[in-house]
């Protein structure tokens, strides 16, 4: 999956497209929503609750906070990672309980570091 869309709460379209890849598994992804727009260079599936942040912080509300986990799942696991489904998410997010949800959006503003990213950093360091 290069590409997904979805709704806001308040009627706007955003989506999520990965815009390049690169051979380590790092990918640039496009985020927009509404007036919204950023592109994240060399990202993995560890920068989507970041992805996810900024998008709140520019004012994106989502139906409820079971329905923004979907959305972050479905980024990290079926467009970055590549080890799941649409149907596998759904169906993850529907078996979490209520604490299990808060704890996944027990996230700050800022995209948590990359392994890969990291380890290609410190290669060029070398």
């Amino acid at each position: 999956m290069n590409g997904y869309e979805f709704i806001t709460a308040s009627g706007e379209t955003c989506s999520i497209t990965i815009m390049g890849e690169y051979a380590d598994g790092l990918r640039d992804v496009d985020v927009c929503c509404g007036g919204y727009c950023r592109e994240w260079d060399e990202v993995d599936s560890g920068y989507v609750e970041g992805m996810f942040a900024d998008l709140l912080k520019s004012g994106a509300r989502f139906e409820t906070k079971r329905s923004l986990v979907a959305n972050i799942y479905t980024v990290e696991s079926v467009m970055l990672e590549r080890d799941s489904t649409i149907y596998d998410v759904l169906n993850k997010v529907e078996a979490m309980i209520d604490d299990e949800i808060e704890e996944k959006l027990d996230f700050g503003s800022a995209p948590r570091t990359s392994r890969r990213r990291a380890e290609r950093s410190r290669r060029r360091a070398i």
